[in-house]
């Protein structure tokens, strides 16, 4: 059965991005993994997971250094989409470097790209990127 990402057409274009790193997750050089993913309309349209440059001495530097990454990302879409002369730009710029205080571990989706999950919790958070079995035509 073949896998894959859906996007439908919708007209809220709500940007939304989730970012995380876990700390020290490189057993040689103990450097931290970023992952973040960012949604556009409820659609996957950005995703990256990498091995940070430099050693993190905390988890809240991990952090931090993760969620600079996620803004730079939001700023480039941003930079495209003033480019269509499309309104949410104005969204974007306002919220940019707003960030969540807390958002669940059930609900986080930036954790496919930065740890081993459960099958079931995996399976879920792929569920809510939209990414789903494409039945055999």
């Amino acid at each position: 059965m073949a896998h894959g990402l859906f996007y439908f057409a919708n007209t809220n274009l709500e940007v939304i991005a989730f970012c995380d790193a876990d700390w020290a997750k490189c057993t040689l050089t103990r450097r931290s993994v970023t992952g973040y993913c960012i949604m556009m309309g409820g659609a996957l349209v950005l995703w990256k997971s990498k091995t940070q440059n430099t050693f993190s001495k905390f988890s809240t530097e991990a952090e931090y250094r993760s969620a600079t990454i996620t803004i730079s990302e939001l700023k480039w879409i941003s930079y495209i989409l003033q480019d269509l002369q499309h309104p949410i730009t104005k969204q974007i710029a306002l919220r940019c470097f707003v960030l969540p205080v807390f958002v669940s571990i059930k609900e986080q989706l930036a954790d496919v790209f930065t740890k081993v999950l459960s099958s079931p919790q995996h399976v879920y958070l792929l569920s809510k990127i939209g990414f789903s079995s494409i039945a055999p035509s």
